[in-house]
C-alpha cells in the first residue's frame, strides 16, 4: 500500500518536471513572430567573410527548415557538406530570438545544444545579424548575412 501511495506521485513528478538537459518538444514548436520575421527571412543568404580567407558559406532559410550550405568547404575537400535544422522565432523578445532544433525521434524534438544555439538576431532588409552567442556584458560575436535569393 505504502508503494503505491509514494511511487505514483513521484512517478507523476517525474512526468511532469521531465528529466534531461534539454527541454523536448512536440513539432512545431510554437513562434511567437507578431514583427512577421519568418516571411521576411525566407530565401538564401551569404555570410560575410570574416577573413580574406573565410570559406564561402550560405544560410537557406525555408518555411521553418535552416540549411547551412557550406560551399567554401567542400570546395576545399571538407566532408562536412550541409547542415539542417529546424527553428522557432520568438520577435516579441528584445533582441528577437531564433532558436535551433534537432530531430530526435519521429515526433520528438529537442533544442540543440546549450544557450549558444538560442540565437539573438537582428533583420534589417537585405541584412541578417546572428549572435553566436550572447551575453548581457561583454563582448557579442556575431556573423552577418546578405540577401542573396528570396
Amino acid at each position: 500500500m505504502f508503494a503505491k501511495w509514494f511511487v505514483l506521485p513521484l512517478f507523476l513528478a517525474v512526468a511532469v518536471v521531465g528529466c534531461g538537459s534539454s527541454e523536448p518538444t512536440t513539432w512545431p514548436p510554437r513562434m511567437k513572430d507578431p514583427a512577421g520575421d519568418l516571411g521576411r527571412l525566407q530565401g538564401k543568404w551569404k555570410k560575410e567573410p570574416l577573413t580574406a580567407d573565410s570559406p564561402e558559406t550560405y544560410v537557406i532559410f525555408k518555411g521553418n527548415l535552416m540549411t547551412i550550405d557550406y560551399v567554401g568547404l567542400r570546395a576545399q575537400g571538407s566532408t562536412l557538406k550541409f547542415e539542417y535544422f529546424h527553428f522557432a522565432l520568438d520577435t516579441s523578445k528584445d533582441p528577437k530570438r531564433l532558436t535551433m532544433f534537432e530531430r530526435k525521434k519521429e515526433d520528438h524534438w529537442e533544442l540543440i545544444g546549450g544557450p549558444e544555439w538560442n540565437k539573438r538576431y537582428k533583420l534589417e532588409r537585405d541584412m541578417l545579424t546572428l549572435w553566436t552567442s550572447y551575453s548581457e556584458d561583454g563582448e557579442q560575436p556575431y556573423y552577418r548575412y546578405t540577401r542573396v535569393a528570396k
